[in-house]
C-alpha cells in the first residue's frame, strides 16, 4: 500500500511540475490553453493538498512544540508554496479574459502573477533539491527492472542440466566418437 502510495504521490509531483513549467512559458500554450491548463492545475494543487493533509496537520499541530528544525524548514517552504500558489491563481483568475475586469489595474496584477510565478519556481527547485533523495529513490524503484530469471528452455519431459553437467557430458562424448 506504501508503496503504490508514493508511487501515486511521484506520478502526481511529476505531473504538476510539467505543468507548471509549461505554463510558465505561455508561449508554448497560448493564452486560452494557458488559463484551462491554470484551472486544471489548482485543481491538481488540491488533490496534492489533500493526498498530503495527514502530514500537513501532523506538522502544523508540532510546529512550535517538539519537532526538528528541518521539518519546521520543510513547512515554512510548503506554506509559502500554497502562498505563491494560491497568489497565481488568484491573480491569474483576475487578469484572464473570461471575466472581462475593466476596473482593475491590470499592468499591476500581470506584474503580481508574473513575480509570484518566479518566485514560486524558486521555491519548488529549493523544494525538490530538499527532497532530492526522496525523488530519486521513489523513481529508482517505480522504473527499476526485475530481476526474475528466465525459465531455461528444456523441451518437455526432460530436466535441465548445469553447465558443468553438460561439458561433461559433450567430453565424453568427444571422446567416445
Amino acid at each position: 500500500m506504501k508503496n503504490t502510495k508514493h508511487k501515486s504521490n511521484w506520478f502526481l509531483d511529476v505531473i504538476l511540475l510539467l505543468l507548471f513549467l509549461i505554463l510558465f512559458f505561455m508561449d508554448v500554450t497560448g493564452l486560452a490553453l494557458h488559463q484551462w491548463l491554470g484551472v486544471g492545475f489548482g485543481v491538481l494543487i488540491m488533490i496534492h493538498l489533500i493526498n498530503h493533509w495527514d502530514g500537513v496537520e501532523c506538522i502544523l499541530s508540532r510546529f512550535f512544540g517538539k519537532t526538528s528544525n528541518k521539518a519546521r524548514l520543510y513547512a515554512v517552504i510548503d506554506v509559502l508554496l500554497l502562498l505563491g500558489l494560491v497568489i497565481i491563481i488568484e491573480s491569474g483568475l483576475v487578469i484572464s479574459t473570461w471575466f472581462n475586469l475593466t476596473w482593475i489595474d491590470y499592468v499591476t496584477w500581470w506584474e503580481i502573477h508574473i513575480y509570484s510565478a518566479i518566485a514560486t519556481l524558486v521555491l519548488t527547485v529549493v523544494k525538490s533539491a530538499l527532497h532530492r533523495s526522496w525523488i530519486i529513490n521513489t523513481t529508482r524503484r517505480i522504473f527499476a527492472r526485475s530481476e526474475v530469471s528466465p525459465a531455461p528452455l528444456v523441451p518437455a519431459g526432460m530436466t535441465a542440466v548445469s553447465r558443468r553437467q553438460f561439458l561433461a557430458a559433450m567430453g565424453l562424448i568427444s571422446l567416445g566418437s
